[in-house]
């Protein structure tokens, strides 16, 4: 093991130029690592945000087309359940005085 210390140690000195490429080829990789790990954790809380933002901070959403007052019943009465709400879905309504060239319709729910 002393011998192998001994060869690296004798390499780099002999090969300066070649060692300080390497070292900050090592540097700028562990940059680019670290940037791109830091890229996709704010992406990711980005997108968190943003359903947070559009359709509420819900752990558990169930669809159901025709709803019956016993499945929203079992709902309510689970005790896990903190809050039910009801949702539907009414339409979309065109919006004519928008200022805004994307923002045409309205969607409506209840």
């Amino acid at each position: 093991m002393k011998i192998m210390h001994r060869l690296t140690v004798k390499g780099l000195k002999m090969n300066k130029s070649r060692t300080i490429a390497t070292f900050a080829a090592i540097a700028l990789s562990m940059t680019l690592i670290t940037i791109i790990a830091n890229t996709v954790v704010g992406l990711k809380e980005s997108i968190y945000d943003f359903y947070i933002k559009r359709d509420g901070n819900y752990d558990v959403s169930f669809v159901m087309k025709e709803p019956t007052k016993e499945n929203i019943e079992k709902l309510r009465l689970n005790r896990d359940a903190e809050e039910v709400y009801l949702c539907q879905d009414i339409g979309v309504v065109p919006f004519t005085d928008s200022k805004s060239k994307f923002r045409e319709n309205i969607f409506i729910k209840s």
